[in-house]
């Protein structure tokens, strides 16, 4: 792609330069350009009318010269009669790398014709600056201006630079005028040269833009491939589903939906004095074929092969609101793991690690919040609820089994990306086809994610064997949160919490930092010191 310098003929009717001795330089400067320079093109732009004058140099003894010019240098060279401001919307010429303005000494849009029009198309950008970039201007000089993304000239015609030259004056009419013509003469050669080396220096750092362009793609698609077949390693080496608890799936959501009528009735028919001292007593199985219609906890299974087929793709902000509904599906009850009366628990559709559950509350919390930064005394029962179904579910042994020997963990997300309020229940071995990103990564391993124990300390919870009796629900509750104090210990701000996705890789065991995720997942799945 050859790019082009568009440039009006210098200093001559708005300067008093006589066309003849100013075309007879251009030329001479234009054929020593192009003769060193193959791969540029220069264009010649004169406006058929300035002032209300003709211009054309495509007349009179001038016009010869011009011919002669293209013919020697075609397609290199050539000449027109047009606007200069606007080379690609009407003239249809692409590929213009700069376009030269001859200006005046205050670089302001008053003044010659051509000077007129580029400043209308470019706006006060352009004066703007000119006057920060140069406050000292010398004749013969060119000043080049890169022209910003949103300027209209550039997004219309594609110039990247506008050269303010500074040409000679021979008008007595106006300030600095010349000596002499050869004085003069030897100020317009200058221009010429100056506007003509400024052009292929620019033309040079493109092509280098480019060319570092062009290597990084190379490099990016090359660190692709290479993380693509670490990935593909990698996958050989972390944890996956024991195929022989796999179940058939279709059979099971068979099987769940013709309990749906059955276990909804359950629900609603649930007495409100059920004693609290076993959880399981009123616990609600989701998964029959899982467990055999047992309704405790202790015998519930963890079934790795939820994790094979994933009920959801895409985002949702509000995809869980779908598990603690009264009219669930069938194939939405299949992912649930376990639930009670105030809590339901499901397993995460992209999981994280070996273990990975979500906890919600069914009837949510209020006033309601979307972030454990924004919980308050006022949800203080809720939340108890929700640990304590939290902790018994992690001290299950079938949890401790299929961690295979980590530790459990459970915490919120100081900035959750899915809705409502939920806590994690999550083994420690990080270790899951789903853990792609630093921001995966980062949101489990940094005070991004926040233990539970945290938030009832904020909370300033304190559980006593205190009863109580509320008439109005007819029921003794066993449990009565008593609150130490109402004033909320601060937690970091939203902006910090957002820092920490963005921190560099580290493994949460050993502390060793690593450049990628590949490296980091292939490290992790043999590091002794995770627990």
């Amino acid at each position: 792609m050859n790019l082009t310098l568009a440039f009006p003929l210098l200093s001559t009717v708005d300067y008093g330069f006589p066309v003849n001795e100013a075309f007879s330089i251009l030329s001479d400067c234009v054929s020593k350009f192009l003769a060193d320079n193959n791969d540029l093109t220069l264009l010649l732009v004169e406006p058929a009318v300035n002032n209300g004058l003709n211009l054309s140099i495509f007349q009179g003894p001038v016009q010869q010269q011009v011919k002669l010019l293209e013919s020697i240098w075609n397609p290199r060279f050539r000449a027109i009669i047009g606007d200069i401001s606007n080379l690609h919307t009407i003239e249809n010429i692409p590929n213009v790398l700069a376009i030269v303005n001859s200006s005046n000494q205050r670089f302001s849009e008053k003044g010659g014709y051509t000077n007129q029009l580029i400043h209308q198309k470019a706006g006060k950008e352009l004066y703007t600056r000119c006057s920060e970039l140069y406050k000292k201007k010398q004749k013969g000089e060119v000043y080049p201006v890169r022209l910003s993304e949103s300027n209209l000239m550039r997004r219309q015609e594609g110039y990247r630079f506008v050269f303010l030259v500074l040409g000679p004056n021979l008008r007595s009419d106006k300030p600095d005028c010349e000596s002499s013509l050869e004085t003069a003469s030897k100020v317009l050669r200058s221009c010429y040269e100056n506007m003509f080396a400024k052009f292929k220096e620019l033309v040079e750092g493109e092509e280098r833009e480019r060319e570092r362009e062009r290597g990084n793609e190379k490099d990016n698609k090359e660190e692709k491939m290479k993380e693509q077949e670490e990935e593909r390693e990698i996958q050989k080496v972390v944890y996956l589903p024991d195929r022989s608890v796999i179940q058939d799936r279709d059979s099971r959501i068979e099987q769940t939906d013709r309990q749906t009528d059955t276990d909804n009735q359950e629900v609603r028919g649930m007495r409100s004095d059920a004693c609290d001292e076993d959880i399981s007593l009123v616990a609600i199985p989701s998964m029959r074929s899982a467990c055999s219609g047992c309704a405790d906890l202790g015998r519930m299974r963890y079934d790795a092969t939820q994790r094979d087929t994933p009920l959801h793709t895409g985002f949702n902000r509000n995809i869980l609101y779908d598990y603690i509904r009264a009219d669930m599906s069938s194939r939405t009850r299949s992912a649930i793991f376990y639930q009670t009366r105030d809590c339901v628990v499901v397993y995460d559709a992209y999981p994280k690690a070996r273990v990975h559950l979500l906890l919600m509350l069914r009837h949510g919390l209020s006033p309601p919040v979307d972030s454990a930064l924004d919980l308050t005394s006022v949800h203080a029962t809720s939340i108890n609820t929700l640990h304590t179904l939290a902790r018994a579910i992690a001290g299950c042994e079938t949890i401790k089994a299929a961690a295979q020997g980590y530790s459990i963990r459970l915490g919120y997300h100081a900035i959750p990306s899915l809705r409502p309020l939920h806590l994690h229940l999550v083994s420690n071995d990080m270790q899951s086809v789903y853990m792609k990103t630093k921001a995966h990564w980062n949101s489990f391993t940094t005070e991004f994610f926040i233990d539970i124990s945290t938030i009832e300390d904020v909370l300033c919870l304190k559980q006593t064997a205190t009863r109580s009796y509320d008439s109005s629900e007819n029921y003794i509750r066993d449990e009565k949160l008593v609150l130490e104090s109402d004033t909320k210990k601060r937690l970091l701000s939203y902006e910090v919490y957002e820092g920490f996705l963005s921190r560099l890789l580290r493994c949460h065991g050993c502390g060793r930092s690593f450049k990628n995720m590949p490296q980091l997942k292939r490290h992790v799945a043999v590091c002794e010191c995770i627990d």
